[in-house]
């Protein structure tokens, strides 16, 4: 019964920002140290009750080791360390969670996390190995590479063009619609569209995709909607989680998944062809520094 009890204590703290720092910091601590991060884990109402001078007394250290101890995981000190623990901890579902009007801080902050992360892993982890690397494939061997997205997803488009630039991939956005669909009608077999919509009836990524596929473009979807007008024209098509409830979070988090989608096919992308890619990164590099100050400039110069 004992044991059983322990398991479960350990469970409930996982949540808490002084486990995960434990968890992130436990292959760096000497022994001493991971008896400190141990008692603490299983003693939370000691650091309630007690000082730092009796729980050196009880742990059989000293008093600068506790703070040095603390300092090793990113708190200011003893002090520091014993506010984060004693703000209190969350045992999440990994359902839906809400925010709540009446949520603290600390518990907001860690139901944007969770919930983020449930989003994250539902995403990537539930992904088609087969359709992920097709569409890796798919962006290695093509020309050009036009990214659609409007609305919330505009953004994450916009992201999307920075990430596979980087690494040679020509890629580019449009806003304008008109101007989109005149574009997508120039592509050709060497080129692809890749269209990023939450529910997947967006006027301008359906009609874009529809011209791009009778153009003879490859044509990628990022939806969480598994009978989308749009799915009709795309080749493949990779699965965000859908919003199961009114949520302050349902937006920003399929954004992320939307750019993680992205950033998992630009790792892949760069693993296909390595030497071409780190070639290509090196010359973007040149141009990014062109968009910076030197580090030198201590004011900006006078336009003449």
């Amino acid at each position: 019964m004992a044991k059983k009890h322990v398991r479960k204590k350990y469970i409930v703290e996982a949540a808490t920002e002084f486990s995960s720092r434990v968890a992130m910091y436990r292959n760096k601590f000497s022994a001493t140290e991971t008896k400190i991060a141990d008692y603490l884990l299983q003693n939370e109402d000691c650091l309630r009750q007690c000082t730092i001078y009796d729980i050196a007394e009880i742990i059989g250290t000293s008093p600068a080791t506790l703070v040095r101890f603390s300092k090793k995981m990113g708190y200011q000190g003893f002090s520091d360390l014993k506010f984060h623990v004693l703000q209190g901890a969350l045992s999440l579902s990994k359902e839906d969670i809400g925010i709540c009007s009446d949520d603290s801080i600390n518990t907001f902050k860690q139901k944007a996390v969770q919930y983020t992360t449930n989003a994250l892993h539902q995403c990537i982890l539930n992904a088609s190995n087969a359709d992920i690397e097709q569409a890796i494939k798919m962006i290695s061997s093509c020309n050009r590479l036009l990214i659609v997205g409007s609305g919330s997803a505009s953004g994450i488009a916009q992201a999307g063009v920075g990430l596979f630039l980087s690494i040679g991939i020509c890629a580019f956005h449009l806003e304008d619609s008109l101007l989109l669909n005149r574009t997508a009608a120039y592509l050709d077999k060497k080129d692809v569209l890749l269209s990023i919509s939450y529910n997947g009836r967006s006027r301008t990524g359906v009609d874009a995709m529809m011209i791009a596929k009778n153009m003879g473009a490859s044509t990628l979807l990022i939806t969480s909607c598994h009978n989308s007008l749009m799915g009709n024209y795309a080749d493949i098509t990779l699965f965000t989680p859908a919003r199961r409830s009114s949520n302050a979070l349902n937006v920003s988090t399929t954004g992320i998944c939307q750019l993680s989608i992205l950033q998992t096919l630009q790792i892949g992308v760069w693993m296909e062809d390595q030497e071409r890619c780190i070639k290509k990164s090196a010359e973007m590099l040149q141009y990014t520094q062109l968009s910076s100050y030197d580090s030198t400039a201590t004011a900006h110069s006078s336009i003449e």
